[in-house]
Parts: C-alpha cells; structure tokens; sequence
C-alpha cells in the first residue's frame, strides 16, 4: 500500500448525529462546521475505498482540555463509523495519527505515522483532503517538508471571508517561518497540548519540527 490519504481534523466528535454541530466539541467561529466536516470524512473515505493501494490516516491530537483525553483522530473514526463509511476492507487499512496540533503537523506526522508500519518507506503519493481554502498552506508545509502532495479540497466554511482573511494572516506566518517552530506559530501549537503528551515519531521529518 503506498497512496497515503490524509484528514487534517478540525474537532472532536462525541456522540450523535455526525452532521449536528451538538454532537462534537467545536470552537464558536466553527458554528455549522460539523456538516463540512462530515464531507472531508465521506470525501477522503470514498477516494480510500476506491484504490486498494491506499492507507487513510486521520490527523489530530488530543487538542481540547473539556473533551479529555480523547484524539481529533480517533473521534473522526468514530464519526466515519456512525457515517457508514467503514466496510471491512477500508477499515483494515485506516491509521490514526494522535498527537498532531495543526497543518504542518497534520502533513508531517501523517507521513512518520504512514513510515512506522510500512517498514519506514514512504508513500509514493499523498494526497490531503481537507478546506479548499487551505490548499496552498499545505503546499507550502509539503515544499518545507520536501514532499509533493495532492490536494482535494471540499467544504465552505461558514464564516468564509473571516476564514479566509485568517488564512491569509497564517500564510504570511509561515512564510517567515515555513516549520512553524518559533514565535506565535509554535505558541499556539502548544496551547493545543493541554494533557502535555509527548510524541513517539523518530524519522527525520519529525525531528525537524520543534514539540
């Protein structure tokens, strides 16, 4: 298997109708996301389902103190699951990568995650799935990291004109800083640690990037 599919997480599911924004826990400017994140779930569940040769890698960490100690990853599996979208064959090729607090580690611990049960190769193509709006930031995270990506971009956030200003402010962040690993970049990453776990990634990529 060597087509690596990404889902950058943006939430915690808990429990109830995926679609609901009241069955996850989610941030106020996120209001009547949970249907979007529904989308990039079915989206990069059917492109995993189509091409045996892949393995589906859910991203994020345990990123919210008033969810406990619960993973964006393993939330997100759960709601694909309450989805329908797991048949027996995808779900023995699904990962969960636990510990990532946002793009860059998104990309890059999706890949260490990939490597450490596929005999430390990498994926001979990525492809990510996630806000069509942040399809540039994850190509710069890939030209920083040294790896070509694919991008599938879905979903319209619902404050798009602030979500994209935002993005733009980001943007120029990580131009400054194309790791992330200095000033409000890497505060915030750590802010998104609050149960203070530590990463189990040893590959090169992962070393780049500052905990």
């Amino acid at each position: 298997m060597d087509h690596l599919v990404i889902v950058p997480c943006h939430g915690i599911y808990r429990h109830g109708p995926p679609e609901q924004d009241s069955s996850w826990f989610i941030a106020e400017f996120q209001a009547g996301e949970s249907k979007e994140f529904c989308t990039h779930i079915r989206t990069a569940c059917e492109l995993a389902s189509r091409d045996n040769q892949a393995t589906l890698v859910f991203s994020g960490g345990q990123t919210k103190l008033e969810a406990g100690p619960i993973s964006e990853a393993g939330s997100y599996m759960e709601a694909a699951v309450e989805l329908g979208l797991l048949g027996e064959s995808l779900l023995l090729r699904i990962q969960l990568e636990e510990y990532s607090r946002d793009s860059m580690e998104n990309l890059a611990y999706s890949i260490s995650c990939y490597r450490e049960s596929h005999e430390d190769q990498m994926p001979s193509k990525i492809t990510v799935v996630g806000w069509g709006f942040k399809e540039e930031r994850f190509r710069r995270h890939a030209a920083a990291l040294g790896v070509s990506i694919e991008y599938v971009g879905c979903g319209t956030p619902t404050h798009k004109a602030a979500a994209e200003a935002g993005e733009a402010r980001t943007l120029a962040a990580y131009h400054t800083d194309p790791l992330g690993n200095s000033g409000e970049l890497l505060a915030k990453r750590r802010t998104r640690n609050p149960f203070a776990r530590q990463i189990p990634y040893k590959d090169e990529i992962c070393a780049r990037l500052v905990w």
